[in-house]
């Protein structure tokens, strides 16, 4: 009888942690996505916005470098997700600096283009890959 109490407890403890740890996680996304999207919403061919769109993936990817849990799944998943935001932080600066460049002759601009278009095919294939990241998550905060 008390070895299944103490085992019950356990496993109470084991998913009170994973709530904390997947509640400051989330938390800490929320905010720094909240922020995000007041730049990602209008951000067209403007160089400046690009550049504020990395620097706030940039601050979001530091407040997710602490994110961890003794669930090695869960930190798995939190890592995948961190390594989303700093690569969407390193798109957004690519395609600042790219939409900065000038371009003097047709051909410069049809590589631009280019180079632009290879730019949002990876920021597509991203949020892709962010939406498996959620789903999983989901899965392990809401089991």
């Amino acid at each position: 009888m008390l070895l299944g109490g103490l085992a019950l407890c356990l496993l109470a403890c084991n998913s009170l942690r994973r709530v904390h740890d997947c509640k400051r996680v989330i938390d800490t996304v929320n905010g720094g996505l909240s922020g995000i999207s007041t730049y990602d919403a209008d951000a067209g061919a403007s160089p400046t916005t690009y550049a504020r769109l990395a620097d706030a993936y940039e601050a979001l990817g530091k407040q997710l470098e602490g994110a961890d849990s003794q669930d090695p799944a869960l930190s798995k998943t939190f890592g995948a997700y961190r390594e989303l935001i700093q690569r969407a932080a390193k798109q957004s600066r690519a395609f600042s600096e790219e939409l900065d460049k000038p371009t003097s002759t047709p051909e410069e601009e049809k590589e631009q283009q280019s180079r632009l278009a290879q730019l949002r095919n990876q920021a597509k294939n991203d949020v892709n890959r962010e939406a498996s990241l959620v789903r999983k998550l989901n899965g392990l905060c809401h089991p």
